[in-house]
């Protein structure tokens, strides 16, 4: 990976300390750009501050996405994943989440899981590490949990109507008071999280899911960088490589 690129990678590591470990047990140089692309566009869905800013982030990706199909990718992330990984699925993953944007709200969450699929399958082919779709449906939840208070009144909602529903505040409201936002984000993922098995996981995806899973469902926010987190992450690699870890 080039410097550029992996700088660009350091705004998500950052952000996101569970990432940073995760890409520790990756098995493949193509899961950190891979990633990076995949937040890269679900931001522009759930978490930019106006619906014009992600319109016009979007339409600049998808004129990447004709770019990376010809050979000639502008982006440090897409420069990154030209040579190591599959082109079309990258382009696959920009234009499913394009068209997202103006997609309407679904329904229900059956028809949430049903409108993302696309997109997850072509992050599927672009991360190739043999992880089920059931995982990754698990890490879009995660983000889309992690997305609930963030964002303009005028952006994607990150839940179905259903569900939307079931929230204590409106979306603006929780954006102003975060402890409402966690209570929310933990209520969620009690339905969303806790039955999921990490069992057809890789170790890197196993960490990334698996540390934001204890955080959301204990405490409703982010997980917090330190020795514990470290350690937990690298108990969960272990796991998902079939090896015993004893306590």
């Amino acid at each position: 990976m080039s410097p550029t690129a992996d700088a660009f990678l350091q705004r998500w590591r950052q952000r996101d300390p569970a990432f940073a470990l995760a890409q520790i047990y990756a098995r493949s140089d193509r899961f950190a750009p891979a990633l990076g692309l995949y937040f890269e566009l679900q931001e522009c869905l759930y978490r930019l501050s106006e619906r014009r800013l992600a319109e016009s982030k979007l339409g600049w990706w998808l004129d990447e996405a004709a770019e990376l199909a010809a050979g000639q990718p502008r982006h440090p992330l897409t420069q990154a994943l030209a040579p190591i990984a599959d082109a079309a699925a990258a382009s696959a993953l920009i234009t499913a989440t394009a068209r997202q944007l103006d997609a309407p709200t679904p329904a229900n969450r059956a028809a949430l899981v049903n409108d993302r699929a696309a997109l997850l399958q072509a992050l599927q082919a672009l991360l190739d590490d043999g992880s089920s779709a059931l995982v990754l449906g698990a890490l879009d939840d995660v983000y889309r949990l992690a997305s609930l208070g963030q964002g303009g009144a005028d952006l994607n909602h990150p839940l179905s109507l259903a569900e939307r529903a079931r929230l204590p505040a409106t979306r603006e409201e929780l954006v102003a008071a975060p402890a409402r936002a966690a209570e929310a984000r933990r209520d969620l993922a009690q339905d969303w999280l806790a039955p999921v098995a990490l069992g057809e996981a890789s170790p890197a995806l196993a960490v990334q899911i698996g540390l934001w899973r204890q955080s959301l469902l204990r405490r409703g926010i982010e997980p917090t960088a330190g020795p514990l987190l470290a350690w937990r992450g690298w108990r969960m690699a272990r796991k998902a490589r079939g090896q015993v870890v004893r306590t």
